[in-house]
């Protein structure tokens, strides 16, 4: 209680609260017991309450103690009567701890927001139900939003109804980080315009889209309580875009490595083509022949029809399989059967085989699993590795050149292997021999492995090469089977 400046009375635990006995505390002026850049507050609320008028009821200053430490209070005061001249009565509460816990909140998220503002990754924070609470400048820079723009978008944008998510199959990834589980999710190319128009931003009209891969890690509070999420942004599109130019290069090579095989290739592609249109003409005029003359058996007439559709769909086979070796494609991984591949290039090659004294022999797997892979890829690595089987058996005896192609398989990849009888890798580039420029035969390139290694690469295999203790070498490839999910 005081009156006239002067503390009239005070209860033990003022005492415990600035650590003055009540001696001490009687003897003094109140103010001088309050911090001098609170004085001003406390007089004027004391002359107030004396007065008679309302002041406000309860207000926070900081109180001096004994040996020199701030504490803030909560002053709670009322009009009174004391020894019949109007007193302040002054309820005072110690709130130093809280103050200290709301400085360090306030200090922790302003560390919290530096943090943020001063990350390279664009970042977004959400709340439980998906809506946007902040958003850094990397974020904003990232989707060259103006400040306009930013605004409307944390106003209409909800993660949970964005209709993207759901179209491409990852709203119940998104929804697992909102249940509390780290999620990334996968790379997609984001569509922005179709933000533009699902959520009705009107001002935006120039919303870039990018390759990005979301990271989403949810923080709890001291409940277990999901209490935001933290949405990090990676952004892939100039990876993105550099991969996709690798691929042009590569497969610009690839196709110049397919047109150098069908050149090496072209007597015997010829010779394989000359075989069929030589018998389709052979039987024809056979057939005319015994069509001009008066007696003609007509069982005859339709085993030489039979024999000329043969040699037609032969033919035919033998072109549509080039085309699709040499044509210029989109590169699409499919499943497909390996048997069926080989099957499909040693017959392409018959005529080659033939031509240079070779005798092949076979060896497959049987039901060997599907594996993902394009086609046309895999049918020249096949090529490459023939060819150089054959090229590398040039000089022996008619009798000793044999390839031998094998395939296997076990629960996780499908082999395949070209062995010839050649004179095997120099040892001294083996361990090379998949690098561009290496090459062990004569006028090699040191390009169609190289190239093959990046085709099987690209499919997530493996390439091989050894020497056999018989004699010649044995290369080949791995490739990884395909799952049910791919």
């Amino acid at each position: 209680i005081s009156q006239d400046e002067k503390i009239k009375f005070c209860n033990a635990q003022i005492e415990d609260l600035i650590g003055y006995s009540a001696e001490e505390i009687h003897s003094k002026n109140f103010s001088e017991f309050i911090h001098p850049d609170d004085i001003k507050i406390v007089m004027r609320e004391y002359q107030t309450r004396l007065s008679g008028d309302q002041p406000k009821n309860r207000y926070s200053v900081r109180f001096l103690t004994k040996d020199g430490q701030e504490k803030y209070v909560l002053i709670s005061s009322t009009l009174v009567n004391w020894d019949g001249a109007p007193a302040a009565l002054a309820m005072i509460s110690d709130i130093s701890m809280q103050k200290k816990i709301e400085s360090d909140l306030r200090k922790s998220e302003e560390r919290f927001r530096q943090l943020m503002e001063q990350s390279p990754w664009p970042t977004v924070i959400l709340s439980p139900d998906g809506k946007i609470i902040l958003v850094n400048s990397a974020w904003k820079k990232l989707w060259k939003l103006s400040e306009e723009e930013k605004a409307e978008v944390i106003a209409k944008y909800n993660i949970l109804t964005d209709p993207q998510y759901e179209k491409l199959g990852l709203m119940e990834m998104v929804k697992k980080a909102f249940e509390g589980k780290h999620t990334i999710l996968p790379p997609i190319q984001y569509d922005n315009s179709q933000t533009v128009d699902d959520f009705n931003l009107e001002l935006l009209d120039d919303f870039k889209s990018l390759w990005i891969q979301l990271h989403l890690n949810s923080v709890k509070d001291e409940k277990g309580q999901i209490a935001y999420i933290v949405s990090t942004y990676m952004d892939l599109t100039n990876l993105k875009n550099a991969e996709q130019k690798i691929q042009e290069q590569r497969d610009l090579l690839a196709r110049m490595s397919r047109a150098n095989e069908m050149g090496q290739l072209t007597v015997s592609i010829a010779h394989e083509l000359n075989q069929p249109l030589t018998g389709i003409l052979s039987n024809a005029q056979a057939a005319e022949l015994i069509l001009k003359s008066k007696n003609w058996d007509l069982e005859e007439i339709k085993e030489i029809l039979a024999e000329i559709i043969g040699d037609t769909k032969r033919a035919g086979e033998v072109i549509r399989n080039l085309r699709e070796l040499y044509r210029d494609q989109k590169v699409e991984f499919l499943p497909i059967e390996m048997n069926t591949i080989l099957n499909e290039i040693t017959k392409l090659l018959h005529s080659e085989f033939v031509m240079q004294h070779v005798v092949l022999q076979t060896k497959y797997g049987s039901s060997l699993p599907m594996i993902g892979g394009n086609k046309i890829q895999i049918q020249q690595v096949m090529v490459n590795l023939i060819m150089n089987g054959i090229q590398a058996m040039i000089g022996m005896d008619s009798g000793e050149r044999k390839i031998l192609i094998t395939s296997s398989s076990d629960a996780n990849e499908v082999k395949v292997f070209v062995a010839d009888r050649g004179k095997g890798i120099n040892p001294d580039i083996i361990d090379r021999i998949f690098d561009p420029l290496a090459t062990w035969k004569p006028g090699g390139t040191g390009m169609g492995l190289a190239i093959s290694n990046s085709i099987i690469k690209a499919h997530g295999g493996r390439m091989m090469a050894e020497n056999r203790r018989e004699g010649g070498a044995r290369v080949g490839f791995a490739l990884p089977v395909l799952k049910e999910d791919l």
